[in-house]
């Protein structure tokens, strides 16, 4: 359902309603739910922004880095060396859904809410990395490494 459909909807309603006063805040409810919080609406991929560019940088730099440090990390989150240029942000809204769903089960207990409906999806070889940006207040993104059939491998914050 598509926002204009839903605001005819909402004013077909309430024309349409004996008791406006009483069945608008029904209507006004129903359009939210309906219109502004469908998962149907949600887009699971986050797009090219600052935070992409980023993170896309990060990981070619942890990649490419020679330092032993960079490679124990690579090592311990389990992130591939990979040719740069094959590390891409990912836009399919189906590999999107997928990384999601397995992101918010590598949230700590107690996140704070909202939880995320979008993510950043970066292919690196054969694992995604996922970021979230923290909620407003918090500090550190988290971050959570896949393997290709979305289980989580490793997760971590920066």
């Amino acid at each position: 359902m598509t926002p204009k459909s839903c605001l005819r909807l909402l004013c077909d309603a309430s024309f349409k309603v004996a008791d406006v006063a009483r069945n608008l805040s029904w209507v006004a409810s129903a359009f939210v739910a309906v219109c502004v919080v469908s998962p149907a609406n949600a887009q699971p991929c986050r797009g090219q922004d600052d935070n992409s560019a980023f993170m896309v940088a990060h990981l070619k730099n942890l990649v490419s880095s020679a330092n032993p440090q960079d490679a124990y990390q690579r090592r311990d989150l389990k992130i591939p060396v990979v040719d740069t240029s094959t590390i891409v942000l990912v836009t399919q809204t189906q590999t999107c859904n997928k990384a999601l769903t397995a992101f918010l089960t590598s949230l700590p207990a107690g996140y704070p809410t909202p939880l995320p409906t979008s993510v950043y999806v970066v292919k690196v070889g054969n694992v995604y990395v996922v970021m979230h940006p923290p909620p407003k207040g918090e500090k550190g993104s988290p971050y959570a490494v896949l393997d290709s059939k979305f289980t989580v491998l490793s997760k971590y914050s920066l």
